[in-house]
């Protein structure tokens, strides 16, 4: 795994990188996830006004497709960046393949930096899947998009997630059991996820299931994991 790009403040530019991945002759794409301690962080969450998509960064949207308006202002600041150097590490080595994920969370153990812990995950995630669709409208057909993503929230509405299904065939979301955040913003507010849930229980793995989390029964240690391969997010999981 090479590093290409990194960058952010852990505030209102979540940290990230971008890196080539020669075994999978993939452009890895990953952002950090809300960070609790950092307030400026938390407030891109609670954003939960619905706007329409740029039309710079998305100017293909869907017909009446409307995001979070906080997710998208947060994954404007580094969209031009992303754009730029995904382009150019797929000029310069001929891969055809583009991966906005948490689930390279290996290259971690160079200890860039603790909070890369979260790459992927949450406010990461809704970001990743924003980049995700960028990137898929900005570059060539014959380039492969796709975005694996945890604990996402949902990011926009019914036209947004519809859009997802139909311009990024293998989207995947890992939701963990009774995690609140893939249940935010509500849906009564015409929030909607796309399809690619794969939701971990107790005891299996079954799919499209967090819709039917209650409130009432939500643990936030579910949203930090574990996940697959007892892999955990949150600084407690990764003390650098």
């Amino acid at each position: 795994m090479k590093v290409l790009q990194t960058g952010g403040d852990n505030e209102d530019i979540p940290r990230f990188f971008i890196a080539q991945d020669p075994d999978s002759q993939s452009i890895i794409v990953a952002h950090q996830g809300t960070d609790p301690e950092e307030i400026l962080s938390v407030a891109n969450d609670v954003e939960f006004k619905q706007v329409a998509m740029n039309s710079t960064l998305f100017p293909s949207a869907a017909k009446g497709a409307l995001v979070h308006d906080g997710f998208q202002d947060t994954q404007g600041r580094t969209a031009d960046i992303v754009l730029s150097t995904v382009q150019s590490a797929l000029a310069s080595t001929g891969f055809k393949r583009v991966l906005t994920t948490g689930s390279y969370r290996f290259i971690l153990a160079g200890a860039m930096h603790p909070h890369y812990d979260r790459l992927g995950h949450s406010l990461g995630a809704a970001v990743a899947t924003l980049d995700a669709t960028m990137l898929r409208m900005a570059l060539p057909s014959d380039v492969d998009v796709n975005s694996v993503v945890f604990g996402l929230p949902r990011v926009g509405n019914q036209q947004f997630a519809d859009m997802i299904d139909s311009m990024i065939s293998g989207f995947t979301h890992v939701t963990n059991q009774d995690d609140p955040v893939p249940t935010v913003p509500p849906r009564f507010l015409s929030f909607q996820h796309p399809q690619g849930e794969i939701h971990i229980t107790k005891k299996s793995t079954a799919r499209n299931c967090s819709e039917g989390n209650s409130l009432l029964d939500a643990s936030v240690d579910n949203h930090l994991g574990p996940y697959f391969e007892n892999i955990s997010f949150g600084g407690s999981a990764c003390p650098a």
